[in-house]
């Protein structure tokens, strides 16, 4: 930033000057004021648009977590057609239940899934569904109320999706944005 009684350094290389006294900008050629009317704008506009941005809120993405804290709700898409015996390494035991992309809502303390491609009825045991909000807004856990199983999305916006039927435990994986 350029101040009134501070030292001003010219670009040495294009114009070869040393340090001039801000006072003496006026003595400057043509090319010097060109200069620093440019570098004027270009550091006034950087501010602003810095400014604007953090502002704005533009300026981090917004979390997969932090979208749901703010607007309650996510959509997520799963990664495989159907829902797997484990997903930790790879996909071990492909089952017959197909997975099916859904939006989580959520509030405060409780949370719901919808979707139109749920065919097997999962997304009814998350009607007001217990939420669990980690610490930093890391992660957050859905669990059914009346059923065992989970949906963890972590901030990235990666989830896996643990069911417990009557037959196995499958789980499935894939994102939310």
């Amino acid at each position: 930033m350029l101040r009134r009684g501070r030292t001003l350094r010219c670009c040495q290389r294009l114009h070869g000057c040393r340090l001039l006294p801000a006072a003496g900008r006026k003595r400057l050629g043509a090319g010097h004021r060109s200069l620093l009317t440019v570098l004027g704008h270009f550091t006034l506009n950087s501010a602003l648009s810095i400014l604007a941005g953090c502002a704005l809120g533009s300026a981090a993405p917004a979390t997969a977590i932090s979208k749901l804290a703010h607007a309650g709700e996510v959509s997520c898409r799963p990664a495989l057609p159907f829902f797997c015996g484990n997903i930790h390494i790879g996909c071990s035991g492909l089952s017959t239940v197909p997975t099916f992309p859904f939006k989580l809502r959520t509030t405060s303390g409780r949370a719901s899934i919808e979707s139109e491609g749920d065919t097997s009825g999962i997304g009814a045991l998350y009607e007001d569904g217990r939420v669990e909000w980690g610490g930093d807004d890391t992660y957050i856990i859905v669990r059914p109320r009346r059923s065992n199983g989970y949906i963890k999305i972590s901030a990235d916006g990666t989830y896996s999706f643990r069911h417990y039927s009557q037959d196995a435990a499958t789980m499935s994986h894939g994102h939310c944005h």
